[in-house]
């Protein structure tokens, strides 16, 4: 269950980078309505959002790596990793 768990971690902070950085003029069209688009605060909107996909992907890269370690490990017990990831 805590596999699956990290792996949807995975995929969700993905898809918020993928949006957040790489696809932030497409995000803002559809976060700020058309009559203020032409306003400064759009601008600035859509220079803060790659901003917030970085931290997406540290996280969807963390979440990654406890995935990594919890299913490739060769020891077989969790309460290992559960005791790495709490120090």
């Amino acid at each position: 269950m805590f596999e699956l768990i990290l792996l949807a971690n995975v995929i969700w902070f993905g898809m918020g980078f993928w949006l957040f950085t790489l696809r932030n003029k497409i995000f803002v069209k559809k976060l700020v309505p058309k009559e203020h688009r032409e306003s400064p605060v759009t601008e600035v909107v859509c220079a803060t959002l790659p901003f917030s996909g970085g931290f997406n992907l540290s996280f969807c890269v963390l979440n990654l790596v406890f995935f990594s370690m919890l299913v490739f490990s060769q020891e077989t017990s969790k309460e290992s990793f559960y005791s790495l990831s709490l120090h």
